[in-house]
């Protein structure tokens, strides 16, 4: 075998080892959290030694920071596919919201760390995860935004708060979605999405318009 064989074969086990401390990390935080978890318990888990998890995380909290990135890398993922369909607002934002309760109950162990881990993060770290969040959150008020402008959407909608309020609807999704329960993902994605564009549409009936700003 080449140099350059040996070379790709060594990354390839290293990208395997790294992904399966990920994976492990995941489970157990999403379980215990991260705060509870040790580096030891994390390597038992994804079945490496310990010196193999020191060598890819210096410390847990670069194991979580690398779960939240993956996390919200999936996330805007979907998001990015939706806005490369040129949709407009009306169908843009079900299909946006659509896309993010779909990302959460794929993987809801991902989700649930990402959603809840954030304050155990360091302070660069947590400013990293934040502006990526902020990024996200901008998909959603822009495309009600556009809404209003194009009249698909109620000029009294508070463009903010109802973007928070459609993401952590969808996020919540986690926390009472069951795989055996009575709804599949592509159902409970489809009335969340049917749900925020009647929030979108019909606004707060009995408020003013509303300054908003992307």
């Amino acid at each position: 075998m080449t140099s350059r064989g040996n070379d790709e074969q060594r990354q390839a086990a290293d990208g395997g080892t790294r992904q399966k401390i990920i994976v492990a990390g995941t489970s157990l935080f999403a379980e215990r959290g991260s705060a509870a978890s040790s580096m030891r318990e994390l390597a038992e888990r994804a079945g490496v030694a310990l010196s193999a998890s020191y060598y890819h995380f210096p410390g847990k909290r670069d194991v979580l920071l690398a779960i939240m990135t993956e996390a919200m890398k999936n996330l805007e993922r979907g998001a990015l596919e939706v806005l490369a369909a040129d949709l407009a607002p009306i169908e843009r934002l079900p299909a946006l919201m659509s896309a993010h309760v779909r990302v959460h109950l794929e993987e809801p162990e991902l989700a649930r760390v990402a959603d809840t881990e954030l304050r155990a993060l360091d302070s660069e770290a947590r400013a990293e995860i934040v502006g990526i969040r902020d990024r996200y959150e901008a998909y959603f008020r822009t495309v009600l935004i556009d809404g209003i402008e194009d009249g698909s959407f109620s000029p009294a909608l508070d463009v903010p708060v109802t973007a928070m309020a459609l993401i952590t609807m969808g996020t919540a999704t986690v926390e009472w979605w069951h795989p055996e329960g009575r709804l599949s993902i592509a159902q409970t994605a489809s009335i969340l999405s049917r749900m925020a564009v009647t929030v979108a549409v019909h606004g707060h009936r009995d408020a003013p318009p509303t300054p908003n700003s992307a």
